[in-house]
């Protein structure tokens, strides 16, 4: 129930005040309906609302599945364990998309050949082998090139009809029938009954035939015919033949050894030719074909030349030095002209130290002590198709990278990614999700002893998007200014647009200026325009807002300006914590304003309630005297002696003061002293302006004449 006081105009109604304590209310202890409780245990103190029967936490009752209320958020931590407190807790949508998300990737079920299910993919070499860790490892069509490049033992169990466009063989070949073959065949070794081949036959192995005719025939190894043979042209390592051997053509045998030897059509030796000096003119093949090893000054010590300053040399093969340990140079020390290894346009492949090493490997470019312009292009030509790729150091066991990393002799650029991009355009650093270890990005972090550094970051004139430490999860602690004085602005150059910090938080603490001694100012909304300060304005929740209200400091707070108007829109709550300071004082000690006005709504509704104590006035105490007295103060106390006032007869008693503004001007007087049996009132109060009042005393009739002091106490209210 409300209680009722007396005030200003009688016994008026007023709300119960709030209670206060350490800890939830007890379920026993009733208060009165409508009034609050605030638990200090918490910060800020959480608030109670007395329904009539309980007391309700923040003035609703918790959620159910079938009325509205109050809820608490639960962490992501609770929701994966299902660790959450019983009752109305629910946990935000991200949480929820993050869980269901997991939970979706890590309980798909693995496929098999009975039933669909998440897969893994095979690698080439997986695909190749025909094996893999997993049970449930597919095939893509990537892998086929490879498989059949290397391809496992085919036809073992019921082999098929096969057609091939060129057939070559490394081991042995049986065919039970006639071989037929109209193109160019290679085989590792031969054995048939007959053979007619139109076009070259090419036996790296041994071979028997009982009768062969063809138009070539190139053996490395042994040539065996029992029957007639006739070649156009015959090239052999050993030849037996028991019939007749007919060559109409160019012979070529495996070795030869002469002084001199004059040749008037082709000579070709497959074999250890030793000649002396030799000079060829014109086209000269050297195991022009087969798969013998062709050697050039490898027994002696003198240098190898190849090419000259005209033409062009072509090496169609692999080339490399005879020994592990030798030095392979291209071009020389006074090299002027143009160096070029694989200027292809078609697609191939460059390798540089491409193997699997194992040993320590350095690979140099430009890396002598330049004396001049040096210029390393890599990827820097104007592209019209395609797309390329720059991939370097992406070994992970690539331990150090530098780019640039040593003092400049000169003004240096170092420019990323940074031409006029009309496409999308990512440059990412540390963009991984590591798992362990320490990751550290240093931007300018040297100890400078001289000169200038600048950091810009977004300082063009386009608009941009700049995002520190945004990421949805895991916790970033961000800091700017370390322990020096520094100069730290933000939006400190902008004549427009916004500012915010901690806009979307929902928990947290949101800090400015220092913890410790700072002896600093700390200025919000200083500037010379006109501004709007929103201090707790924001949303529905209640707000408790602290400003300089620590017990142990005497702080000196100053709200509002001399001109302005300072207006609390809020119940306002002045609490003195301890000691026997002033809780709220109000001055006009700097001018001569009114000190505090209060109004409220309507003349039935109260403007100022006293709760508790009383109103205390400083007034001016003057002693008995005759009429008239001087009192100049808005409260005060006046006796006045000599009074002698008979039954039914007045007395006038004169207070000069100068704050009586007018001659309507409300004044509250109080009356006493009077003889025994007197009946004393006051019977009228004159006023002259800026002067003094003029109070009647009247004695009842029939009284006792009063000749006792009389003392007035007054409140001039207006």
């Amino acid at each position: 129930m409300s209680t009722q006081v007396y005030g200003v105009g009688g016994f008026v109604q007023v709300a119960p005040a709030p209670i206060t304590g350490n800890g939830a209310p007890p379920s026993n202890f009733k208060g009165q309906l409508g009034q609050q409780y605030f638990n200090n245990a918490t910060i800020p103190p959480t608030e109670y609302v007395f329904n009539g029967q309980t007391w309700v936490q923040g003035g609703n009752g918790p959620a159910t599945t079938t009325s509205p209320g109050i809820v608490t958020l639960s962490t992501l931590a609770q929701l994966e364990a299902g660790s959450a407190p019983a009752g109305a807790v629910v946990p935000l949508a991200n949480d929820v998309f993050t869980f269901v998300n997991s939970v979706a990737i890590a309980g798909a079920t693995a496929a098999t050949t009975a039933a669909q299910g998440i897969v893994f993919l095979a690698t080439n070499a997986q695909a190749v082998a025909g094996t893999s860790v997993n049970p449930n490892t597919a095939l893509v069509p990537s892998n086929l090139a490879s498989v059949f490049a290397s391809p496992p033992a085919i036809g073992g169990t019921a082999p098929a009809a096969g057609s091939f466009t060129t057939l070559a063989a490394s081991g042995n070949a049986t065919v039970g029938g006639t071989l037929g073959v109209t193109g160019a065949s290679t085989l590792a070794a031969l054995s048939a009954t007959t053979g007619t081949f139109s076009s070259t036959l090419g036996v790296t192995g041994a071979s028997t035939l009982a009768a062969l005719s063809a138009t070539t025939g190139t053996f490395s190894s042994t040539l065996g015919v029992t029957g007639t043979t006739t070649l156009g042209v015959l090239s052999a390592t050993n030849g037996s033949f028991s019939g007749t051997l007919s060559v109409t053509g160019t012979i070529t045998l495996a070795a030869i050894s002469a002084t001199n030897g004059t040749f008037s059509g082709t000579l070709g030796v497959t074999g250890l030719s030793s000649l002396g000096a030799t000079t060829i003119i014109g086209t000269a093949n050297i195991n022009a074909s087969g798969a013998g090893v062709t050697t050039i000054g490898t027994g002696g010590t003198g240098a190898v030349a190849l090419g000259n300053a005209t033409g062009n040399t072509t090496l169609t093969g692999s080339f490399s030095t005879l020994t592990d340990a030798a030095t392979f140079v291209v071009g020389t020390a006074g090299q002027t002209g143009t160096t070029t290894i694989v200027s292809s346009t078609a697609a191939n492949s460059v390798l540089i130290q491409d193997g699997i090493n194992t040993g320590a490997q350095i690979v140099s470019i430009c890396n002598g002590a330049t004396a001049a312009a040096s210029t390393v292009n890599i990827l820097s030509g104007a592209g019209s198709a395609g797309t390329s790729l720059l991939l370097m150091a992406d070994n992970p066991r690539v331990a150090t990278i530098n780019l640039g990393n040593v003092a400049p002799a000169a003004a240096r650029v170092t420019t990323i990614a940074g031409g006029n991009a009309a496409v999308n355009d990512t440059v990412t650093i540390f963009g991984g999700a590591p798992s362990a270890g320490t990751q550290t990005f240093n931007l300018f972090s040297g100890n400078a002893t001289g000169g200038t550094q600048v950091f810009n970051l977004g300082t063009g004139t386009n608009a941009l998007a700049l995002n520190i430490g945004t990421g949805t999860t895991g916790v970033k602690t961000i800091a700017i200014g370390g322990t020096a004085a520094n100069v730290i602005t933000i939006g400190n150059t902008q004549t427009g647009g916004s500012v915010a910090i901690g806009t979307a938080m929902t928990t947290g603490t949101i800090q400015i200026g220092g913890t410790g001694l700072q002896t600093g100012t700390i200025t919000i909304g200083g500037g010379t325009g006109a501004q709007i300060l929103n201090f707790g304005t924001g949303g529905t929740g209640v707000k408790t807002i602290h400003i300089g209200d620590t017990a142990s400091v005497a702080n000196v707070i100053t709200i509002g300006s001399l001109t302005g108007t300072t207006t609390f829109n809020s119940p306002t709550l002045v609490t003195l914590a301890s000691g026997a300071a002033t809780g709220l004082a109000v001055s006009t000690a700097g001018g001569t304003g009114i000190a505090a006005t209060f109004a409220s709504t309507n003349a039935t509704t109260d403007c100022i309630q006293l709760t508790g104590g009383g109103i205390k006035t400083a007034p001016t105490v003057v002693g008995a005297g005759a009429s008239p007295q001087t009192c100049n103060n808005r409260f005060g106390q006046v006796t006045f002696s000599g009074v002698s006032i008979a039954a039914g007869a007045t007395q006038s008693l004169v207070i000069n003061n100068s704050t009586i503004a007018a001659i309507g001007t409300v004044i509250m007087y109080s009356m006493v002293g009077a003889t025994t049996g007197a009946a004393l009132s006051i019977q009228s109060v004159t006023n002259i302006a800026a002067t003094s009042s003029t109070i009647v005393v009247q004695n009842g009739t029939g009284a006792t004449t009063s000749t006792a002091n009389i003392t007035f106490t007054f409140w001039v209210m207006n």
